[in-house]
């Protein structure tokens, strides 16, 4: 749950195993203004201060969903030089995704190693642990 930066919204990202419900409310009204469902991935992350979502899923692919406006969403296919058993580790240490505040990169934390992906990047920038 996070406030836009301007705290004119507020976002909450609640997840169960198989769906990732997305919902945001206008501080004045709190009347809900976004109310999406996406499929679950490995992973997911809020944007507050860029009013969007993104979900890592199995391929790897990120899924960035637009929260200003819905209908718009883009699938980005992530490095294929990360290899199968960053992957395998993400999900036994349940790992952990963080956007940087201008939407740029993502760190993206398997439990042992951290990875710095620039989304718009066909490689990775560094890979530590």
């Amino acid at each position: 749950m996070a406030f836009s930066p301007e705290s004119d919204s507020l976002l909450l990202m609640a997840q169960s195993p198989d769906q990732i419900h997305l919902i945001r409310w206008d501080t004045a009204t709190w009347y809900v203004s976004v109310n999406l469902t996406l499929q679950q991935g490995l992973a997911a992350y809020l944007s507050a201060a860029l009013d969007l979502a993104g979900v890592i899923y199995n391929q790897p692919d990120l899924l960035l969903q637009s929260l200003s406006y819905t209908e718009e969403s883009d699938l980005l296919d992530m490095p294929s030089s990360i290899s199968p058993g960053f992957w395998n580790a993400f999900n036994t240490y349940e790992g952990q995704v963080l956007p940087s505040s201008d939407g740029t990169f993502i760190l993206i934390n398997n439990g042992q190693s951290i990875l710095s992906w620039e989304i718009l990047s066909d490689e990775y920038d560094f890979l530590i642990g």
